[in-house]
């Protein structure tokens, strides 16, 4: 992760990338605010001493006063030096603390939890004991992540043009998928639409049927169908619930 660094009313503050994502991380302040394109929620448990940077740090949403700050290391988690087994056990115990609390922003911190969950376990498979992924294998999965998070939006993006884009054939990109995660390359691709999905329905007033269109997915039903599959509430009663939780929000859409 390439940083720069700056200082903030007495906070040492980096700024870098992750996947062409913009994340800010605030050290030595317990209190500030700092707009940032922030994407990547890293959780408190992922602290180890070892790595480098000043331990626990506080992260902002972007633009969002009225987001609670979270914890995350600085630089601990992305860190080549951190055992990968260590931060997948952190990363679980994490969720798993997580999934009873009931935050109005716990869907969206959970996701950022599942994302960096499958991104260590991707560098865990290429870490493999005398096992020296090739250049074109060893970075599959980031680079899967990176291809889908852009590509994502087309209806026509599907598992063919995925496989396509890292020089694989269809069969070839389910097999490598299978020993690399718990994704299917379909699963995979509908991770990020239906990530997107999440923050439109939190943050915009647009139809669902907009939002289906917007992340994707072709056929409105479909969505509406597969959201409530993963989430147990259909897009419309989530964005009701997230808009019931801040009353300040987005009014929510109802015509799904």
């Amino acid at each position: 992760m390439a940083t720069a660094t700056r200082t903030h009313a007495h906070a040492h503050v980096e700024i870098g990338y992750v996947l062409d994502k913009r994340i800010a991380i605030v050290t030595g302040s317990d209190s500030c605010t700092l707009a940032a394109d922030t994407v990547f929620i890293i959780p408190p448990r992922c602290v180890h001493h070892e790595a480098p940077g000043k331990g626990v740090a506080r992260v902002l949403y972007a633009g969002l006063a009225s987001v609670p700050e979270r914890y995350i290391t600085s630089q601990a988690l992305l860190h080549a030096s951190v055992a990968p087994s260590n931060i997948i056990k952190d990363l679980m115990f994490e969720m798993l603390a997580e999934k009873n609390e009931i935050r109005i922003h716990a869907e969206r911190y959970m996701s950022s939890l599942a994302e960096l969950l499958m991104i260590a376990a991707a560098r865990a498979c290429e870490k493999r004991a005398g096992v020296k992924p090739s250049a074109k294998e060893g970075d599959l999965m980031l680079r899967a992540a990176d291809i889908a998070d852009n590509r994502f939006r087309f209806p026509s993006f599907g598992v063919a043009e995925l496989a396509g884009m890292l020089g694989l054939t269809a069969r070839s990109l389910e097999l490598a998928f299978r020993e690399r995660s718990s994704f299917t390359p379909m699963s995979f691709i509908e991770h990020y639409r239906i990530r997107h999905a999440e923050n439109m329905l939190r943050t915009d007033r647009t139809t669902i049927r907009t939002v289906s269109r917007a992340c994707g997915f072709s056929s409105e039903s479909y969505f509406i169908r597969r959201f409530k599959q993963l989430h147990g509430l259909t897009p419309r009663h989530y964005r009701k619930k997230y808009t019931a939780a801040v009353p300040d929000g987005n009014a929510a859409n109802r015509n799904d």
